[in-house]
């Protein structure tokens, strides 16, 4: 404030000055053509005060209008200084860049997201900050383009976790053509998974109940099973299915459906019949409980490791019908996913077998009750 209060001053000064050497050698020239001296010196008088006055003017409202300019810029910086503060610690990232693509701001939650420090990256491009995105190519170009992106995954860099987020841009002055662009992004990681349980409990109760409600209408094993595996697979919870009913008398399998299993599959599935006609410990089938591959090209014993790659699946479960302690049927289970049967998974597997071994144990007491041939 004092230094637009001196700048006043020094431009009035200089008016001053300049209009009044004007002045006085103006009327010097006046007076030199003409001999009246006193009312030459009355004119010089007017137009000094004339210039006095003006200067004061001149100061008093170029003062007051640096003042207030003064008082402006306080505002403004405090006002940004402000801005820059709430920025940088809302939870919500925020990246400013200029027309170029050239980052110019990084606030700390965009550091979380993407793993990454201000200083490293304020400079650089905003593609190489991103990331390529493999579901939709570049993010950036279609961020800019379309103004919002869902599912964008950031992150992984200096050991940060890949997150999913939900990204925003705008013009920062959309009134000027040249002014760059904030983008904002919110971490959606925990609401996606959220969401992917939900779906996964959804379609794991309607799985069992399908399984259950063809388990109570079958009118016989081969019945049953057969709708397992068609159930299995139609739900969408996996690529293929695989169902084998087993001679009580010879201890041989017998092939009852095999829907979305791929070439490979069904030929390892037809090795598996011609063992259990000639050496049936060879089966993999355990009255026990369940066998479980989570990763099948990783998993050398695994006999259906052969037909992964080539039909497209990552993980498989084995599942043994008891009835007196020995394999009534069995149900082999396929996954694109590698993981995919996890301990919750089991669970529910569990509890369906456990149904369909009470119905087929159901089912036989019935044929025996009513002398029937099993």
């Amino acid at each position: 404030m004092r230094e637009s209060r001196r700048a006043a001053l020094r431009l009035a000064a200089t008016y001053a000055l300049i209009s009044l050497a004007w002045i006085l050698f103006s009327d010097q020239a006046v007076a030199s053509m003409f001999p009246d001296r006193m009312e030459q010196l009355v004119q010089s008088a007017k137009g000094f005060a004339f210039v006095l006055v003006t200067a004061g003017v001149i100061y008093a409202l170029v003062s007051r209008l640096g003042d207030r300019l003064s008082a402006e810029a306080v505002r403004s910086s405090a006002a940004e200084r402000q801005l820059r503060q709430v920025v940088a610690t809302v939870p919500v990232g925020v990246v400013l860049t200029g027309i170029d693509g050239t980052v110019t701001f990084v606030n700390r939650g965009a550091e979380r997201l993407l793993g990454v420090k201000a200083p490293e990256v304020v400079g650089g491009d905003i593609d190489s900050l991103m990331g390529e995105n493999d579901a939709a190519g570049s993010p950036i170009s279609d961020l800019l383009r379309m103004g919002a992106i869902d599912g964008i995954r950031v992150g992984g860099r200096g050991g940060a976790p890949v997150r999913s987020v939900v990204a925003r841009a705008a013009a920062i002055d959309p009134e000027l053509e040249s002014t760059g662009w904030v983008i904002a992004l919110a971490d959606v990681t925990a609401a996606h998974a959220a969401r992917a349980e939900a779906e996964r409990l959804v379609s794991t109760y309607r799985f069992m109940v399908e399984v259950i409600d063809a388990a109570s209408r079958a009118i016989d094993e081969r019945t049953l099973l057969r709708r397992f595996a068609e159930v299995a697979v139609s739900s969408g919870r996996y690529r293929g299915a695989w169902a084998v009913v087993v001679d009580p008398e010879t201890g041989e399998f017998h092939d009852v459906a095999s829907p979305g299993m791929g070439s490979r599959a069904l030929e390892t599935a037809s090795t598996m019949l011609h063992w259990s006609r000639n050496d049936p410990s060879r089966v993999p089938f355990d009255a026990n409980g369940v066998m479980v591959s989570n990763d099948v090209l990783r998993d050398q014993a695994n006999v259906w490791r052969p037909g992964a790659l080539e039909d497209g699946f990552g993980s498989s479960v084995t599942l043994g019908v008891p009835i007196d302690g020995e394999v009534a049927a069995g149900i082999t289970l396929f996954a694109i996913e590698i993981g995919a049967f996890d301990s919750a998974e089991l669970d529910m597997l569990s509890d369906l077998v456990d149904a369909v071994t009470y119905q087929i144990v159901r089912m036989r007491e019935c044929r025996a009750a009513t002398g029937a041939d099993a």
